[in-house]
């Protein structure tokens, strides 16, 4: 059994060329930069997390919610009329729509979110369009409207940089067993108006097995990359130089098929590494799963328990919690007393939690 993800079309218009990063995949492991492991001790020290209810009511069509000044809930929606909705998360109550679903030219067909502290950038990758909204302004002016602005970069995950986007390549991705050599860079950054164009050359088409994604703190002058498939967390500077690579804890292999036109793709299973993340000025914390999901089960991941590291900006390992539930997405508290967390529990459904870090 091969699995694929969605992947977009590669039949887009790409034109100006625009930076990139300056590392490459390979020098990422050649001792330059320094390297932390972390062992199964952090998982099995890590703190029991005990679940405080929140009033508020689960949104039938969410797939992450993230929380804003512990007041604003930021739902994004998959299959529902619109894509994201802003709720008073003390109050229960829906406070605006935005982003109809429709392939007007306001509407969306379908999207990715991608959320950064206080702005949520949504990707309609069906029309190469794209909306950074911040959360603030959406919710307090009345006369806000989203702007959608065309784009044409491939890349899984993108977030606003410097007027520009910064985006991950799908083409940095190297596995020695299978003699993939995908040497691209790890970033690649768009011009202002959001086009990228790569002019190299790759032997392995990695896209389908290279999706992750990253945070940036501009007050604290660092950029996290977080592997969604390998237990890897990757440090940069906001000039995009590497400072620390974190590894472990170690979980299963996973298995690859290369096919004849050069496609890569998973077999069998697909890892589970880390999955969400929050920050604020302090520190940062990533959820971490390590576990393989079967397509003989549909790939469910209710089975699946979380363990939440926390890290400060320079990649020091402070603490360690658990969570017996898969974590989809989660914020910080503004005092980072608490954390709240969106996922899914054994049964399969929708749970919304907050949590007090012990």
């Amino acid at each position: 059994m091969k699995t694929r993800l969605n992947k977009k079309s590669l039949a887009i218009g790409l034109a100006a060329v625009a930076g990139a990063l300056l590392v490459s995949c390979s020098e990422q492991n050649t001792g330059n930069v320094p390297v932390m492991t972390l062992d199964h001790t952090v998982k099995d020290t890590a703190n029991t997390l005990i679940s405080e209810d929140l009033n508020f009511n689960i949104p039938i069509y969410a797939q992450k919610i993230y929380i804003c000044e512990d007041s604003i809930a930021v739902v994004c929606n998959k299959n529902s009329e619109w894509f994201l909705g802003l709720y008073n998360l003390n109050e229960n109550r829906l406070l605006k729509n935005f982003l109809r679903r429709g392939n007007g030219p306001v509407e969306m067909l379908d999207v990715n979110f991608f959320f950064n502290n206080d702005t949520i950038t949504v990707e309609d990758f069906q029309k190469d369009r794209i909306a950074v909204i911040p959360i603030h302004d959406a919710v307090y002016d009345d006369s806000y409207k989203p702007e959608l602005r065309p784009l044409s970069v491939l890349s899984q995950y993108k977030l606003p940089y410097k007027g520009r986007l910064l985006a991950l390549n799908p083409y940095c991705f190297i596995n020695k067993e299978y003699g993939i050599d995908n040497n691209g860079p790890r970033f690649i950054i768009t011009d202002s108006n959001y086009v990228y164009e790569d002019s190299s050359s790759y032997e392995y088409d990695t896209f389908n097995v290279s999706y992750s994604t990253f945070f940036i703190s501009h007050i604290n002058d660092r950029i996290v990359f977080v592997n969604t498939y390998k237990p890897e967390l990757e440090i940069y500077d906001l000039r995009l130089n590497p400072l620390r690579e974190i590894l472990g804890p170690e979980m299963p292999s996973q298995k690859y098929l290369i096919e004849d036109d050069g496609d890569v793709v998973f077999l069998n299973t697909i890892p589970a590494a880390y999955s969400s993340f929050c920050h604020d000025e302090s520190f940062f914390y990533v959820s971490f799963n390590g576990n393989l999901l079967s397509y003989k089960n549909d790939f469910d991941t209710s089975h699946l328990k979380s363990w939440i590291f926390k890290f400060d900006w320079n990649g020091n390992f402070i603490d360690s919690y658990y969570i017996d539930h898969y974590v989809t997405s989660m914020s910080l508290s503004n005092d980072g007393r608490y954390i709240y967390a969106f996922g899914t529990d054994r049964e399969g459904e929708n749970v919304f939690y907050k949590y007090l870090l012990r």
